[in-house]
């Protein structure tokens, strides 16, 4: 699954399809469907997301070192980016992505699209 959050670390939306398999970020990123629904916004990502995101950190180039000011960027960035993993940890505590899903698979998107919208029907009244 793919999830994009807030500053706030608050859920804003995720990926309308679980991608199976081992597959890179920028794949599943496009395939979730998500890469549509955030379209044309500011996006912060880590280093599998560098040609997708505004702002990624810096990756150590080949047999040099990154540069103080480089580092510093990464920290800032870094700093940011514990928003998301908060969200993620966030959607990881749902009962249906934290234990084993019993029905049948091609049944889990429409299930996971059910709980998707009944968190931002809560969040819409809280």
């Amino acid at each position: 699954m793919q999830v994009a959050c807030d500053l706030d670390g608050r859920v804003v939306a995720i990926g309308k399809e679980p991608v199976r398999g081992a597959r890179h970020d920028t794949h599943a990123f496009h395939a979730s469907g998500l890469a549509d629904q955030i379209a044309g916004l500011h996006r912060c990502g880590d280093s599998g997301y560098q040609a997708h995101a505004d702002i990624t950190p810096d990756k150590k180039p080949r047999g040099r070192q990154l540069t103080a000011e480089q580092k510093q960027n990464n920290r800032e960035i870094n700093g940011i980016r514990a928003a998301v993993e908060r969200a993620i940890a966030h959607v990881k505590a749902w009962r249906i992505c934290s234990s084993r899903y019993r029905g049948p698979l091609e049944k889990f998107p429409a299930v996971l699209t059910a709980v998707i919208g009944l968190h931002f029907f809560k969040r819409a009244y809280e």
